[in-house]
């Protein structure tokens, strides 16, 4: 015999210390339009998705937030 479902009442609390934290980064990344950033790479297609995962890793920017990206191959 399989139990009836029943309606639940969940209180969450949120971490207002993480909320505030993560509030000074978006602040932070909001305060600068544009930023640069120079990777390696072979190809147009490879120096984009390095450029990715340096935002991502190095500056806490998530790609969500990346309007556009512009490469441009710096002279040798």
């Amino acid at each position: 015999m399989t139990e009836k479902p029943t309606d639940w009442r969940i209180q969450v609390v949120l971490d207002r210390k993480a909320l505030v934290e993560d509030i000074d980064k978006l602040t932070k990344i909001l305060a600068r339009q544009r930023t640069y950033c120079t990777v390696s790479a072979v190809n147009e297609a490879e120096a984009l998705k390095k450029a990715e995962e340096h935002l991502q890793r190095y500056s806490s920017i998530p790609t969500v937030y990346v309007k556009a990206m512009h490469p441009r191959k710096l002279p040798t």
